[in-house]
């Protein structure tokens, strides 16, 4: 008897051929004969050919599917996420979030290394930013990462390793006395009676 495919047996009785292929961990009766020899390697393809379609789908969506592949991707995602866009700073996160993407605009996430924030901090000072600003611009690139891989967008390796914050506050100048006392002088009763409690 010739060689048959892999998956197609047969059982001979009384002179006549039955044929089976294997399909879905079952042996299915195709037929008798030439004609069931047929249909048994055709079944038999078709489910092989399934079989490899499938593995093929399920490897695909083993590979970790890449959502975002520039830090505007990423902001894009999290300046639209209903959490972040009722916030009462959801402006200033935008304002923010502008001036990011003018500096990193279409680089790759893993662009935002420390670096590169300071890279992206002198380039701020350049443009007369004041340092609480520049650490809130910062504190906003935190956020959007770590907001990203709190929901499984990004992988743990893409995080930069540190957000440089510097925390450098100009102190406000203590109001000499005859400011403040110019001060109250000008200013209308209610609110020159809050100047003196405040003392």
């Amino acid at each position: 008897m010739a060689k048959t495919m892999k998956g197609v047996t047969c059982i001979e009785r009384n002179g006549s051929v039955y044929w089976y292929a294997r399909i879905d961990g079952q042996r299915v009766y195709c037929g008798q004969g030439d004609k069931g020899k047929k249909l048994a390697e055709a079944g038999r393809a078709k489910h092989v050919a399934k079989q490899y379609e499938n593995r093929e789908m399920n490897a695909g969506l083993k590979v970790k599917k890449v959502e975002f592949r520039t830090i505007k991707d990423l902001s894009n995602w999290y300046m639209l996420l209903p959490t972040v866009q009722e916030k009462k700073g959801y402006y200033r996160k935008l304002n923010a979030v502008g001036h990011l993407l003018d500096f990193f605009g279409n680089k790759p996430l893993h662009a935002a290394e420390g670096d590169d924030q300071e890279h992206y901090r002198k380039w701020r000072e350049g443009q007369g930013a004041a340092c609480g600003t520049i650490d809130f611009e910062i504190g906003v690139l935190s956020g959007m990462y770590h907001e990203a891989r709190k929901c499984k967008k990004i992988s743990a390796d893409t995080l930069p390793g540190q957000f440089i914050i510097r925390g450098d506050k100009n102190p406000r100048r203590l109001v000499t006395d005859k400011e403040f006392e110019a001060l109250v002088k000008h200013a209308d009763a209610d609110f020159a009676d809050v100047l003196i409690e405040r003392l």
